[in-house]
């Protein structure tokens, strides 16, 4: 499916520059792409544990997970694209866990992913989106436990 959904996005961006548009245009084109392309893997990637309820778009919203025995990544929030809807998003999280571990991470195009929250811990802090692709992830190893997950 990520390789026709690559093709794809080459295919219309070859047919943008053998057409002549500006390129003010084509990149126009190409972020509205990317864009979409990361929503498509945001929200069909593999069914969620909990219930997320996106805000006025796919980098907001909010997210209450129960985990049981549960490993595995959750990609939550965020997208791809050369202008992100909002410069940075305010996330509060609250992990509580009986067992096993799990985590909130930010993942960045331009960083490593950075671990804002791991289970018994609250986080409130406001992070920067810069260019690219930019995810608030949970990654979890045989953890049993809950999280609160706003981001606005």
């Amino acid at each position: 499916m990520k390789k026709k959904l690559l093709i794809l996005m080459l295919c219309v961006l070859l047919a943008i520059f053998a057409c002549g548009c500006s390129k003010e245009a084509a990149l126009n084109i190409y972020n509205k792409g990317t864009q979409a392309l990361g929503d498509l893997l945001l929200i069909f990637s593999r069914p969620l544990k909990g219930e997320r309820c996106f805000g006025v778009n796919h980098y907001t919203g909010t997210y209450l997970a129960a985990y049981g025995d549960f490993s595995g990544q959750e990609a939550i929030f965020g997208g791809t694209s050369l202008t992100p809807p909002v410069e940075s998003v305010t996330i509060t999280c609250t992990l509580s866990g009986e067992k096993g571990s799990a985590w909130l991470e930010f993942r960045s195009v331009d960083k490593d992913p950075l671990v804002l929250c791991r289970e018994g811990e609250t986080y409130t802090g406001e992070l920067a989106l810069p260019a690219g692709s930019n995810y608030l992830c949970v990654v979890a190893e045989n953890f049993t436990g809950s999280m609160e997950l706003k981001a606005e």
